[in-house]
């Protein structure tokens, strides 16, 4: 799972640097400016093409996930297919979500966290200082768990 730690740290590691103007919406906001924030987010992640570097990342360390997971090289390879990244997109992490476990790593020497929680639609992804959290597509759900292998 230290391979898709440090994929998904590598994914906030480009956005936070494209985001960090934006980041004063976070700590004086509402609701309505949380809202502006994420959508702002989204638009720079999408726009910035980090989600296509992320899954080529993914597809490029298949054996390395397949290994560290014990999945064959087609479970592994489905496993990459569902969790869907293009999917993925910024939110606001309920207030009612607890964290179940968070995995450290480091990716191109930055120090990276991923935080996963009891509703397994959320993902925290904390870089540089900066957090950013992802509402997780359902298909891919059942695959987060695989973190704690790569950990």
């Amino acid at each position: 799972m230290k391979t898709i730690a440090r994929i998904l740290g590598v994914l906030v590691l480009v956005g936070v640097v494209g985001i960090a103007g934006l980041l004063f919406f976070g700590q004086q906001a509402g609701s309505a400016s949380s809202s502006l924030k994420s959508n702002a987010l989204n638009t720079i992640v999408d726009a910035s093409g980090i989600k296509d570097t992320v899954q080529s990342e993914l597809d490029a360390h298949l054996n390395e996930i397949a290994s560290a997971t014990g999945l064959s090289l087609s479970e592994a390879q489905e496993a990459i297919e569902a969790l869907d990244v293009n999917s993925w997109a910024v939110a606001d992490l309920p207030a009612d979500a607890s964290a179940t476990a968070t995995y450290s790593t480091a990716a191109t020497g930055v120090d990276a966290e991923v935080t996963l929680y009891d509703d397994p639609g959320y993902i925290t992804v904390e870089a540089y200082g900066q957090t950013l959290t992802f509402a997780v597509p359902e298909s891919a759900q059942d695959y987060a768990s695989l973190i704690a292998a790569f950990s």
